[in-house]
């Protein structure tokens, strides 16, 4: 949110705890459900893009903690705001999924592939994979990108690149805000579009 507010958009943010949540000035907060499909309509009026950018809770931050939402989060979100985006004329969609999802796991290292295969983040990743796929059966606009793992950190200056055949490692990290200014520029670019694309270091 910050970073697509700093790049001159209008931004309108959606959860569950939107309404307790500091934002920066002018972005609109709407507390909602991702699973319920009306809250998507009464939001999508004279909206130009969608950023989702979900995960499946779990009682922790541990890999191995119990999970504690639905474990088709994913799917049906992403099924109830296609649906809802089709309705409002809306086509652009970027969906933050997760290196190591589908097609991306033979380019992650072994033991990241271990660590999904025998923790609680199989059933997201799991879910992940059936949303994307899902996804790119429609006709919208959509880019999925694929982060590995996730430091809560600001943007570097060497930044993110974005490939459809990224590798990454057992330990590869990158920074939430590298991510989340990989997204704000490439929102509007149409070169994205129907790519699904791993991010990585340059």
């Amino acid at each position: 949110v910050q970073a697509l507010s700093d790049g001159g958009h209008e931004v309108i943010a959606m959860g569950r705890s939107a309404d307790r949540t500091p934002w920066p000035d002018g972005v609109t907060a709407h507390a909602a459900d991702a699973l319920d499909g009306d809250a998507y309509s009464d939001l999508l009026h004279d909206v130009g893009a969608v950023v989702t950018a979900l995960s499946i809770p779990r009682a922790s931050r541990s890999p191995f903690a119990a999970v504690t939402g639905p474990s088709d989060l994913h799917s049906r979100s992403t099924r109830q705001l296609v649906t809802a985006m089709k309705a409002a004329g809306v086509s652009r969609l970027i969906k933050l999924s997760a290196q190591g999802v589908g097609d991306s796991a033979p380019r992650t290292g072994w033991g990241f592939r271990a660590l999904v295969h025998l923790s609680n983040l199989r059933p997201a990743f799991e879910d992940h994979a059936v949303a994307d796929a899902w996804l790119a059966t429609t006709d919208l606009d959509w880019t999925v990108v694929r982060p590995p793992m996730l430091a809560d950190e600001g943007p570097t200056a060497a930044g993110l690149v974005g490939r459809q055949d990224g590798t990454t490692w057992t330990w590869t990290r990158v920074t939430t805000g590298d991510v989340a200014a990989w997204i704000a520029t490439h929102l509007t670019q149409a070169d994205t579009h129907r790519r699904v694309l791993s991010l990585g270091p340059p």
